[in-house]
C-alpha cells in the first residue's frame, strides 16, 4: 500500500474535522520549522591579572562536524565582542561543533582547546587573553646618527627536527628617527638584528672618500657581528621593553657572485630557485639572493665561512665557500638533478578510506631541517609522481586516518623516517586503517585539565607526533604531557631523555584505543633543562 504525506490545503478540501485539522497544522509547522538553535557563552579574561576584558572579538566557525538530524543551511562563521564585564554570547546558532578564535588590541590571538560542542552546555566558557610583549629602541651608526630605513629584525632559536636554528618572528623598517617598535611578541627570548643595504648608494662622507667595500654590516644587539656575541632579550608577558639601542658597524664587506650549473633538461624547472648564504647555527647572512639568467650575486658580505645553497625547492646541491680579504667571484654551484619517484599508495583493512575514492596528501619533511618541500596528492588510482632534492627524508601522511605499514623503495624496505633518494625509483606505500590511538589528558599539580597541553607519543626508534587526532601504528611508546612545544625543543631526543620518568609507557595494537592520564612537564621545569642544553 502506497503512502502519501497530505499537506495542510489538502487537508482543508477533505473538509476533515477542526480538532484534526488544529494538530495536523501543528504537526506540519513543527516540521517545516527551522533546525533548533543553541548558544555559547563565557567571559573573556587577562591571563596575566584575571581582570575581564572588554571589546574583544571573538568568532566561533562550524569544524564541519554537525550532529546527525542538524544540518547549517546558513552562514559557518559568526562573531561577536564582549562587554564591559568581558561577558560574550553567541546566541541562537546552529547545532554544531565550533572552534573559538578571539583578539583584542594589545593581547595575543587566541585559539580555544578543546573545540566547543553546542550540543553540549556551553555557558561558562572563559577566554584567557596574554597581553602582547614589545620591544623598541633605535637603529644608530657609529657617530651615534640615527640610521632611517633600516631592517630590524627579531629573532628567536626554535628547533626543527631535533637541530637548533634561528627563527624570524617579525620585521620592520626603522623610521626617520632611527627608531622601531615591534609588539605581538609571546613572552620568551629574542634576539634583536638591525641591516641596512644601501651603503653604496650613501653619499661620501665630508672630507674623505667613502670605499665601496666599506658598509654596514648586520649587527645584533648590542653591537654584536653575530648570534654568539649577541645579548638576548627576555620579554615577559605584557612586558614592554625599551632601550634595544643597536649601534651598526661598518666593516669592510665583500660580494660573493657565480653561476649555477643546471642539470640536463632542468633549466625550466629550476630557473625560479633562491639561494642562501649561511654559517653554522645562524640566519642567513643576507637577504637570498634570485638567480637571473643563471647568475646570482651577494653584497655587503663579511670576511668568514659560508655554506651556499638553494633556499627551497627540487633543486639539490651545495658549495663550502670562505670570504677573507678579497671579492669571492666566479662561484659555480651546480644543482643536483631532481628525482623523480613513481609513488603507488595501497590501503589495507576497513573500507572507509581508499585511493580511488578520496585522497591521501604526502609530505616529505628534509632531515636537514630546511623547509618542508611541496606536498603530493594520490589521483583517482592512488598514484602520483614526486619530484625531489637528493637526500634524506622523513614521510607523513594526511588525513592522518591510517599509518604507514610499509614503505618500499626500488624494492627495499626502507623506513618512514628514513627515506635516502639518490635515483629516480618507484616508491610503494602501504596504509593501513587498522591504526591505534591514544586518548590522553594532562592534568597539573592541583589535578585540573590542561587543555592546551602538547601531549607527545614517541616510538622505540624515537619516532613522534603530538597527539591532535593522530593515528598511529602498533608498537611500545613512551607518551608525556608537556606545557607546550618549546619551541621545538620537544623533538630533541636528548631534552626528552630528561623527563622520561615523568612519562607514560604504553603498548599499543592494531585497533586498540587506549586512554590515559598524565602529570604536566610544567613551562619552568623546561626551561631549567633547555638552559642546560649547548
Amino acid at each position: 500500500m502506497e503512502h502519501k504525506l497530505l499537506s495542510v490545503r489538502e487537508l482543508v478540501q477533505m473538509k476533515v474535522p477542526r480538532l484534526v485539522l488544529i494538530f495536523a497544522i501543528a504537526v506540519c509547522t513543527a516540521a517545516q520549522s527551522p533546525d533548533p538553535q543553541c548558544k555559547i557563552e563565557g567571559h573573556v579574561v587577562s591571563a596575566a591579572t584575571g581582570a575581564p576584558l572588554k571589546n574583544a572579538t571573538l568568532r566561533a566557525l562550524v569544524t564541519g562536524r554537525v550532529p546527525p538530524g542538524h544540518s547549517v543551511n546558513g552562514p559557518d562563521e559568526f562573531e561577536t565582542a564582549s562587554d564591559a564585564e568581558g561577558q560574550f554570547v553567541f546566541d541562537a546558532i546552529p547545532h554544531a561543533e565550533y572552534s573559538l578564535k578571539a583578539e583584542r588590541n594589545g593581547y595575543l590571538s587566541y585559539d580555544h582547546e578543546p573545540v566547543l560542542d553546542c550540543a553540549q552546555e556551553n555557558k561558562n566558557v572563559i577566554v584567557k587573553l596574554t597581553p602582547q610583549g614589545l620591544i623598541s629602541g633605535r637603529v644608530v651608526d657609529d657617530d651615534g646618527e640615527p640610521v632611517p630605513a633600516a631592517e630590524v629584525e627579531v629573532m628567536r632559536r626554535i628547533y626543527v627536527n631535533g637541530s637548533r636554528k634561528l627563527h624570524q618572528v617579525d620585521l620592520e623598517s626603522t623610521h626617520a628617527d632611527g627608531s622601531f617598535a615591534i609588539g605581538g611578541l609571546k613572552p620568551g627570548r629574542y634576539y634583536v638584528r638591525a641591516s641596512h643595504r644601501k651603503e653604496e648608494d650613501r653619499p661620501a662622507e665630508s672630507g674623505r672618500k667613502v670605499s665601496i667595500k666599506e658598509a654596514f654590516v648586520p649587527t645584533f644587539f648590542p653591537a654584536a657581528p653575530d648570534i654568539a656575541s649577541a645579548t638576548p632579550i627576555d620579554v615577559a608577558a605584557g612586558a614592554q621593553v625599551p632601550g634595544i639601542d643597536i649601534r651598526l658597524k661598518k666593516s669592510r664587506a665583500f660580494r660573493v657572485s657565480g653561476k649555477v650549473v643546471y642539470p640536463k633538461g632542468a633549466l625550466p624547472l629550476l630557473n625560479q630557485t633562491e639561494l642562501n648564504l649561511t654559517q653554522p647555527d645562524g640566519p642567513p647572512a643576507v637577504p637570498s639572493a634570485e638567480i637571473e639568467n643563471g647568475r646570482f650575486e651577494f653584497r655587503d658580505i663579511l670576511p668568514g665561512a659560508y655554506v651556499l645553497r638553494p633556499e627551497i625547492g627540487t633543486s639539490g646541491g651545495s658549495t663550502a665557500i670562505t670570504v677573507r680579504d678579497e671579492d669571492v667571484s666566479d662561484v659555480a654551484l651546480t644543482l643536483g638533478a631532481p628525482v623523480e619517484l613513481k609513488v603507488t599508495v595501497t590501503t589495507e583493512g576497513p573500507d572507509i578510506w581508499q585511493p580511488q575514492r578520496s585522497q591521501f596528501t604526502f609530505i616529505f619533511l628534509p632531515e636537514s631541517g630546511r623547509s618542508p618541500e611541496m606536498a603530493w596528492a594520490t589521483n583517482q588510482e592512488g598514484k602520483f609522481i614526486a619530484e625531489l632534492a637528493p637526500g634524506r627524508y622523513r614521510l607523513m601522511v594526511f588525513p592522518p586516518l591510517g599509518y604507514l605499514k610499509s614503505i618500499r623503495l626500488g624494492g627495499q624496505d626502507v623506513a618512514a623516517d628514513k627515506i635516502d633518494l639518490a635515483l629516480p625509483s618507484a616508491l610503494d606505500i602501504v596504509v593501513s586503517m587498522n591504526s591505534a590511538q591514544i586518548d590522553a589528558v594532562a592534568r597539573d599539580a592541583d589535578g585540573q585539565i590542561v587543555p592546551k597541553a602538547a601531549i607527545q607519543a614517541c616510538d622505540s626508534r624515537d619516532s613522534c607526533a603530538v597527539l591532535v587526532g593522530q593515528s598511529l601504528a602498533p608498537g611500545e611508546y613512551s607518551v608525556c604531557a608537556w606545557a607546550d612545544d618549546g619551541d621545538g625543543i620537544i623533538t630533541v631526543p636528548e631534552f626528552r631523555a630528561l623527563f622520561e620518568s615523568q612519562c607514560a609507557k604504553i603498548k599499543l595494537e592494531e585497533k586498540s584505543h587506549e586512554n590515559i592520564e598524565l602529570k604536566l612537564i610544567t613551562k619552568p621545569a623546561m626551561e631549567a633543562e633547555a638552559a642546560k642544553i649547548p
